[in-house]
């Protein structure tokens, strides 16, 4: 076993966390260099931020009185935060549903008003939502909480 194999749960995400920081430290671009105890204010900075974080997001599905976390979680985290809210829901499952019902209903108003079965097959084909994205989205974003 290696001592990264070790440590426990907390001790290994501040390893990588640390490992991470550093790295970007040492890559940036604004050609200052930054002291090492500025990446270790750096570092606890982000760790205790991601520790609140996870903290919300644990309480925010136990009150939906589910055992994991989802995309939903997620968008109630960032929720004040409006460029990420902007770019979590563009790309949420919800958003597709949202996009393909839209289309849908533009296709029946179409297709009441003056039927052209070529030119709503075209019509599909151009404004299809990314499925690819929401079914990534669904995956990504649930985190089991059970395994304590």
């Amino acid at each position: 076993m290696s001592a990264f194999e070790d440590l426990s749960a907390s001790q290994r995400l501040r390893a990588a966390l640390k490992r991470d920081v550093t790295a970007i430290c040492l890559e940036s671009t604004v050609g200052l260099e930054i002291t090492k105890p500025a990446m270790d204010l750096i570092l606890e900075l982000i760790y205790k931020k991601l520790s609140v974080y996870a903290s919300d997001l644990e309480v925010f599905a136990r009150h939906a009185r589910r055992c994991k976390i989802q995309g939903e979680d997620v968008k109630l985290l960032v929720r004040r935060n409006k460029s990420l809210r902007s770019q979590l829901e563009s790309r949420s499952p919800t958003a597709a549903l949202k996009r393909k019902s839209s289309l849908a209903e533009d296709i029946f108003e179409d297709a009441s008003s003056n039927f052209d079965e070529p030119a709503m097959k075209d019509k599909m084909r151009k404004e299809e939502p990314p499925m690819e994205d929401a079914i990534d989205m669904t995956v990504e974003n649930v985190v089991d909480l059970t395994a304590d």
